[in-house]
């Protein structure tokens, strides 16, 4: 008798939860990252009251993107951790069986969630494992993440001193991302570009790409990002010589810094002006 109440229930459950999945989502776009933690996290009680796993899992990657925008990696870290111990839990419910589709989608989203953090950490190695562990265990990424994917190599090569291998996988990212849809992606790919450019000693190239990251962070409402695409914008002005153009980039970026209350960016952009 309770598993047809349970079945009833469940597409109402489902759909509620799905309402405060796109609340979260909403708050999170807005910067309102403590009202969109909260939503994800009556979505994922309710995902959990009928053991529903892919709501369980998207909203636990949801809460962990949240948590590291909100610079809480241990949080972030914490709620990764929960998906590996739902998975477990399932592999011995299932006698590991074959994931589906969507299911597996997730894990690859997971996996790269993890990789990320240890990138944000300067953990550059376990980086670079994870992402390798997760294709192993878990296959290609489909279209909708191989520009994520290729963004964060591209990160990495970057941080090893790799521009050119940066350049190359940054400019087929790219491309994905703009097949996928993904703009928050496709302006990190242009920054990316520009970074590889401006290390590869061609900072008129890397004006044009972090121009083109400008547009569409503004067009996203991504303050900390903004931030970033008119402080490189600086930097490849100034590598160009052009230090009025660079000097004009670094008085936008400490205004939108201090406008997002982005002390970080603020503390660069004073160091950027002085240095002109």
């Amino acid at each position: 008798m309770t598993a047809c109440v349970m079945n009833e229930r469940e597409p109402t459950v489902i759909a509620e939860a799905k309402a405060y999945s796109k609340e979260g989502q909403r708050a999170y776009r807005e910067g309102r990252l403590d009202d969109s933690m909260e939503a994800y996290g009556q979505a994922l009680d309710l995902h959990h009251s009928i053991d529903h796993p892919s709501g369980i899992i998207r909203n636990l990657i949801n809460l962990a993107v949240v948590s590291q925008a909100a610079g809480k990696s241990a949080n972030a870290a914490d709620c990764l951790d929960a998906v590996d111990r739902y998975v477990k839990m399932l592999d011995v419910s299932s006698g590991e069986s074959p994931h589906d589709k969507d299911l597996n989608h997730l894990l690859i989203e997971a996996g790269w969630m993890r990789a990320y953090l240890f990138c944000d950490q300067g953990n550059i190695s376990a980086a670079r494992e994870q992402l390798s562990r997760t294709t192993q265990r878990y296959g290609t990424p489909d279209r909708e993440l191989a520009g994520r994917f290729l963004n964060l190599e591209a990160r990495l090569d970057l941080e090893q001193g790799n521009p050119s291998l940066a350049l190359s996988k940054s400019q087929k990212a790219l491309k994905a991302n703009q097949s996928a849809g993904d703009k928050n992606e496709t302006a990190d790919s242009h920054r990316f570009i520009a970074r590889s450019h401006l290390a590869l000693g061609d900072p008129r190239s890397a004006q044009k790409a972090f121009a083109q990251a400008l547009v569409i962070d503004r067009q996203q409402g991504r303050p900390s990002k903004v931030v970033d695409d008119l402080l490189g914008a600086a930097e490849a002005s100034k590598a160009a010589g052009h230090y009025n153009q660079a000097s004009a980039s670094a008085d936008r970026a400490l205004t939108a810094a201090r406008a997002a209350g982005d002390s970080s960016g603020e503390s660069r952009a004073l160091a950027l002006k002085k240095s002109l």
